[in-house]
Parts: structure tokens; C-alpha cells; sequence
């Protein structure tokens, strides 16, 4: 049955018999349904393409289009194929029900329609349909998720790529500057070294001198 709390569901019925219309209509008309009727597979057509129902009760033996082929153009169009249908006619045959199924009914009900077996069976499979569309959304919001996810890993390697390229490139340059360092200290060093034997030579030639003259 349709949720209080959510806007009522939208069936199409589709005869081209005004009685067999009144009966379906009064038997569902107290379920808080809202009801939409159609005389044959043509106007059906028409008013699916202009609003998507939640279910269609279809008849089979219609003028024009019957039925089947209905059916058929519902579930090839990717905007109406979700759409369930539920076949009501008195062709009960088993190769009947064969052709609905086939033609992608998800149910067949011969006439005369038991009416406390039909509306079983649309609570059921309105049912069925809601709790689909809700796994149909919750598996895309999953998807999205993951992607998010996939998005955000993805962000965070290029990130740390990044930082290792920085560390190493400043690796690099304190590596530099030490070697840098280390030959400066290396070269100043060689400098002292080189003005202590400047300085030593020069003090020993000094005494040499003053030895010198003292004589």
C-alpha cells in the first residue's frame, strides 16, 4: 500500500472496456492510490511519456496497439522500462502467459480479475518496486561514495608524491651546502696551515737575526 508519509502511487489502468474500468476503479480507489485510466495502447504510451506511473494494469485485447507490443515499446524505451506491468485479460492461456511474460509483464491476471487477489498483488509488487528503487538509489550513493573515496586516495598519493619530491629536492640541497661547507672549512684549514709555517718561518728568521746582531 502507498506510504502516509509519501505522495500516494500512480497506477495506470489501460482498457478499452468503460465497465471493466469502473470495476478496477471502485475496487482500488479506497488504497489512496492515485488512478490514471487509458482506452488503448497508444494513449498509454502517451501518458507514460508525460508522467511515469509506479505501476500499469494492462489489457491485452485493445484496438490498435494491443497489449504485448505496449508492453513491448514500455520496456524498450531505458526511460519507461523500470516500470512494472501487470497484465489483465482473458486470454489464459499458458502461451498467453508466455507472450506476457516474454513481452516483460511482471504478472497476469486473467478475467474476471479476483478483486481481493489484485490488490494483494499490487500492494506487493509496488512494494517490491519501492524496496528496488531504494537499493537502486542506496547503490548509486555507494558508487559516488567510492568514487569520492577513489578521488580523495588519489589526492592524497599525488600529495605525498609531492612531498617526497620536496624533501628529496631538499635532501639534495642541504647535501649541497654541506659539501659546500666542508670545503670551505677544508680550504680554510689549508689557509691556517699555511700561515702557522708562515708565521713559524718568519719567527725563526726573526731570533736568527737578533742571534745575529747580538754578536
Amino acid at each position: 500500500m502507498p506510504e502516509s508519509s509519501a505522495s500516494p502511487s500512480r497506477i495506470l489502468i489501460v482498457d478499452d472496456n468503460a465497465h471493466n474500468i469502473a470495476i478496477i476503479f471502485d475496487a482500488l480507489q479506497d488504497l489512496g492510490y492515485e488512478l490514471r485510466i487509458a482506452r488503448d495502447g497508444q494513449s498509454a504510451l502517451t501518458k507514460v511519456s508525460c508522467e511515469s506511473p509506479d505501476l500499469i494494469l494492462l489489457d491485452v485485447m485493445m484496438p490498435g496497439i494491443d497489449g504485448f507490443e505496449t508492453c513491448r515499446r514500455l520496456k524498450a524505451n531505458p526511460e519507461t522500462a523500470d516500470v512494472p506491468v501487470i497484465f489483465m485479460t482473458g486470454m489464459g492461456e499458458t502461451a498467453d502467459r508466455v507472450r506476457g511474460f516474454a513481452a516483460g509483464g511482471i504478472d497476469y491476471l486473467v478475467k474476471p480479475v479476483r478483486l481481493p487477489e489484485l490488490r494483494a498483488r499490487l500492494t506487493t509488487h509496488l512494494t517490491l518496486n519501492q524496496l528496488q528503487r531504494q537499493l537502486q538509489t542506496q547503490n548509486q550513493a555507494l558508487k559516488s561514495e567510492v568514487q569520492r573515496r577513489q578521488q580523495v586516495e588519489a589526492q592524497l598519493r599525488d600529495s605525498q608524491r609531492l612531498l617526497e619530491q620536496k624533501v628529496a629536492q631538499r635532501t639534495e640541497e642541504l647535501r649541497a651546502a654541506n659539501d659546500l661547507l666542508a670545503q670551505k672549512i677544508q680550504a680554510l684549514q689549508v689557509a691556517e696551515a699555511d700561515l702557522q709555517q708562515t708565521l713559524a718561518t718568519a719567527e725563526t728568521a726573526s731570533a736568527a737575526k737578533s742571534q745575529f746582531l747580538a754578536k
